[in-house]
């Protein structure tokens, strides 16, 4: 919990706080907070970097495992506060919220959509999980020998990427591309036990009006791009607004 606390921390402030800004934000001694520290840093969850002017003064920031670490922690948290609040009143359950945030600093909506109890859509925003779902993309084009001409770039960080998990298992990947107004789903793939059409049109429509909220589209059309690689998706789908 110490460990989570000093993350979030260091996550407000990337690439320029202190120790003792640090010391200042989290309720504990000291020289428990530099054991805390040096523990992250020999996890490979966050970078001391010492100042160009003076060798003598470092900061902190987060590394690509302690983004992902974060992130990881930070979805867990909100799960359990949908379980917690669920039969709590209004007041009830706003005062476990503020103090939970305060705690581990957990987001009431930590961007992650269930649909039910083992199905979810999650974005994939670090480098890390875009790996994991080019893998996923090309694993199944091999499959379906239609890997001789994959495209150059898969799941770029100019893009949205979301998958579609199953008991926590990778069933469908999909890469959403704003061109105007319009929001091309791309490089679609779904794994060879997903045969629930209903299943893929709902995580398209679900992927794209998260897509539409993050590029700020209040009306948009969804198309699928004529040139996605993947299969057994619908023409189109229609979005609300």
């Amino acid at each position: 919990l110490f460990q989570a606390q000093a993350l979030h921390v260091i996550s407000e402030k990337p690439d320029q706080i202190t120790f003792s800004e640090i010391v200042e934000v989290l309720p504990y001694d000291p020289s428990q907070v530099s054991r805390v520290l040096k523990k992250l840093e020999k996890k490979g969850l966050i970078l001391r970097r010492t100042r160009k002017n003076d060798r003598r003064s470092y900061f902190f920031s987060l590394s690509h495992r302690g983004q992902s670490t974060l992130l990881k922690h930070q979805t867990s948290a909100g799960e359990l506060i949908g379980k917690a609040l669920h039969n709590c009143s209004e007041s009830e359950a706003l005062e476990f919220v503020n103090l939970l945030e305060k705690i581990v600093g957990a987001e009431l909506h930590p961007g992650e959509i269930v649909l039910e109890q083992s199905v979810k859509i999650r974005r994939m925003i670090e480098e890390e999980d875009r790996s994991i779902a080019r893998g996923f993309f090309v694993e199944q084009m091999v499959r379906l020998q239609k890997h001789f001409s994959l495209p150059e770039k898969l799941f770029v960080r100019t893009n949205c990427c979301f998958v579609l998990l199953q008991s926590e298992k990778i069933k469908a990947v999909c890469e959403i591309e704003k061109d105007n107004k319009i929001l091309k789903v791309k490089n679609l793939a779904t794994s060879s036990g997903l045969n629930d059409h209903k299943l893929l049109e709902l995580f398209i429509q679900h992927a794209s009006q998260q897509a539409a909220e993050i590029n700020s589209i209040s009306n948009f059309e969804i198309t699928l791009d004529p040139q996605s690689k993947g299969f057994a998706a619908p023409k189109s789908v229609p979005a609300s607004n």
